[in-house]
């Protein structure tokens, strides 16, 4: 029988990486436990290495071939992700759960344009007919908000700022509609409005497709008024978990204490020192009255600073 209220449950996984010269290493991810409900945010959070980018991949099936899995399971609905085999995790991927990449440039064929890279999301799941491929694709690139869909289409990646490539692959990701979205650092290559921006999108997807979403991020401050829930790793396991008020307003834990200072960026906490200029001496760099065009739209006005 199908648990409506969680989409996933992740009970006691334990990964580890072994070679030769070490066979049994310290795991990776060590006794991992959470689930994930139906309809909600969950943020995971923690630093470089705490192992919340290979809980995604573990969940995703996309884990390179000499990991070992010690342990555990995930139940995606009435399955054990574990226990089924590597074709029928890729047929899953993208029609069950959803993946966005870090970086945006890199996860696009820069040598396909923007329709292309799409289409190939459809022709991989048996989508064959290219004028419901289109169409598809147009509406797609329509609610992830681009206005001019046909002329994105024709694109190539480089022909699309970092905010646009994006919302691309947030497109991808959502074309057959997948029960699960993972976005695995999707922010940290953009500025903060563009971010803003893309948060923005991600709620309202959703709201409006029905989307759970699992959000990782190093960035406490970025899951504020995002997430529903938040959990934090450390060296492959979880350490805290609360509801996102409670995490930024009361957390628990040291290390959440820690992120969250280095979040706000407190300089006394991370002993900056504020740099001693010569006001008196010429500038190195002087910029004066620039501007600039994007698709006919005056971006930059008479921009200008010295350096």
């Amino acid at each position: 029988m199908t648990n409506c209220l969680h989409l996933v449950r992740v009970n006691n996984l334990t990964l580890s990486f072994p070679d030769r010269k070490n066979p049994n290493p310290k795991p990776v991810l060590d006794n991992v436990t959470f689930d994930i409900r139906n309809g909600e945010i969950l943020g995971l959070i923690g630093n470089s290495g705490s192992g919340k980018s290979m809980t995604s991949y573990t969940i995703a099936g996309l884990l390179p071939n000499n990991a070992n899995i010690i342990s555990g399971s995930i139940m995606f609905e009435d399955q054990d992700l574990l226990t089924l085999s590597q074709k029928k995790r890729r047929e899953m991927l993208g029609r069950d759960i959803g993946f966005i990449f870090q970086e945006p440039a890199t996860a696009l064929e820069p040598l396909m344009t923007i329709g292309k890279n799409l289409e190939e999301i459809l022709i991989a799941h048996g989508y064959e007919d290219k004028k419901k491929n289109a169409d598809k694709i147009i509406s797609m690139l329509s609610t992830v908000g681009f206005k001019n869909p046909l002329e994105i289409m024709k694109r190539f990646p480089h022909q699309l700022s970092g905010g646009q490539r994006q919302r691309v692959l947030i497109a991808g990701a959502c074309l057959l509609s997948p029960k699960l979205l993972i976005c695995d650092e999707p922010t940290s290559a953009l500025d903060t409005v563009t971010t803003i921006q893309v948060l923005e999108l991600l709620k309202k997807l959703c709201d409006e497709l029905k989307i759970t979403i699992l959000f990782i991020s190093h960035d406490l401050s970025v899951v504020n008024n995002f997430c529903d829930r938040v959990m934090v790793m450390r060296d492959g396991k979880i350490v805290d978990s609360d509801n996102t008020e409670d995490i930024l307003n009361n957390p628990k834990n040291a290390y959440t204490a820690e992120l969250l200072t280095n979040a706000r960026l407190d300089p006394k906490t991370l002993k900056l020192e504020k740099s001693v200029v010569d006001y008196t001496r010429s500038p190195i760099l002087v910029a004066k009255d620039i501007e600039a065009y994007y698709d006919k739209t005056k971006v930059l006005h008479k921009v200008g600073f010295e350096i």
